[in-house]
C-alpha cells in the first residue's frame, strides 16, 4: 500500500474515532437537557391538572350557567369562560405533544371536556337568542305601512323551528324561555297584526286600541311604527282589538253598499203626481 493511501486511511480512522466521541459527547448533552425537560414537563402538567380543577369549580360558582342571572350576564359570562377555556385546551395540546415525545401516559381531563360541551351548547343558545332580539327589535323599527308580514312570519316561524331544535338539556334556560316566549308571542300576534292592516282600519279605529290598551302614538304614515304597536301589547286585548278590526271591516262594506245606493240614486229623477182624493 502507498504511503500516501496509508496516511488518508490512518487520518479517517482518527477523524472517525473524533466524530464518534463528539456525537457521545452531543449524546450526554441531549440526554442531561431531556432529563430537565421531562422533570419541567412533568411539573408543568401537575400545576396545570390543579388549573384545571379550579377553573371548574370557578366556572361552576360564576360562569354563564349560574341559575338566576339575566341573559345579557349570562352572555358576557360566557364570553369570558370562551375565553378562558380556549387558553386551557392550548395548553392542554401543549402538554399532550410533549407526553407523546417523551414517551409518558397522557392525561385526561374530564373538566375540560365536560365544560367544552356545555359552552358549546350555550353558545348555540346564545348565538340564536341575540339573532332573534335583534330580528324583533329590526322589525320594530320598521313603519307600519311598509310591514311585509308574510315574509316575517316565514322568518320567524324558521326561527322557532331551530328554537326547537335545541337540546332539551336547555329549555329551562332563562335565555330559552324568554327567546320562547319572544316567538311565540310574535306568532300569535301576527294574525292580529294583518287584522289590523287592512285598508278599513281607519284612525277612529286606532284610538279605540289606544284608548283600551292605555297607550297613544303618532298615526302620521312617516311615524307609526310596528314598535307602536309592541310597546302597547295587544295581546293583552287580543279579542278587543279583532273585535275592533272586524267591525271595521263591517263598517267599511255598509260604507260602500250606502255609497253605490246614493250614487245609483243620484242620477235618477222622481215624477211625482197629483194624489187624489175620494169621498
Amino acid at each position: 500500500v502507498a504511503k500516501d493511501e496509508f496516511d488518508k486511511v490512518a487520518d479517517l480512522r482518527f477523524k472517525w474515532k473524533k466524530l464518534r466521541a463528539l456525537a457521545n459527547e452531543r449524546n450526554d448533552q441531549i440526554a442531561q437537557l431531556q432529563g430537565g425537560f421531562k422533570r419541567d414537563l412533568i411539573a408543568q402538567v401537575d400545576k396545570f391538572a390543579t388549573e384545571v380543577t379550579d377553573f371548574r369549580k370557578e366556572f361552576d360558582a360564576k360562569g354563564p350557567m349560574v341559575k338566576g342571572i339575566s341573559p345579557q350576564e349570562a352572555m358576557e359570562r360566557l364570553k369570558k369562560y370562551q375565553r378562558l377555556y380556549d387558553d386551557k385546551e392550548r395548553k392542554w395540546d401543549t402538554y399532550m405533544a410533549g407526553e407523546e415525545l417523551f414517551s409518558l401516559p397522557q392525561h385526561d381531563y374530564p373538566e375540560l371536556k365536560k365544560t367544552k360541551k356545555e359552552l358549546e351548547l350555550l353558545e348555540k343558545l346564545y348565538t340564536l337568542y341575540i339573532v332573534v332580539i335583534q330580528k324583533v327589535n329590526g322589525y320594530a323599527d320598521l313603519l307600519w305601512t311598509e310591514l311585509d308580514f308574510a315574509a316575517i312570519t316565514e322568518e320567524v316561524i324558521g326561527y322557532q323551528n331551530q328554537c326547537k331544535r335545541l337540546p332539551k338539556s336547555l329549555r329551562d334556560w332563562e335565555a330559552f324561555l324568554e327567546l320562547k316566549s319572544t316567538i311565540d308571542d310574535f306568532l300569535e300576534l301576527q294574525p292580529v297584526l294583518e287584522l289590523l292592516a287592512v285598508p278599513a282600519v281607519k284612525d277612529r279605529h286606532w284610538k279605540e286600541i289606544m284608548k283600551i290598551s292605555g297607550t297613544s302614538w303618532r298615526l302620521d304614515a312617516d311615524l307609526f311604527k310596528l314598535s307602536n304597536i309592541l310597546e302597547a301589547k295587544l295581546l293583552r286585548f287580543k279579542e278587543d282589538v279583532e273585535d275592533i278590526a272586524l267591525s271595521s271591516v263591517k263598517e267599511a262594506d255598509i260604507e260602500i253598499k250606502k255609497n253605490n245606493i246614493a250614487a245609483e240614486w243620484e242620477d235618477r229623477e222622481l215624477a211625482f203626481g197629483e194624489f187624489k182624493h175620494r169621498g
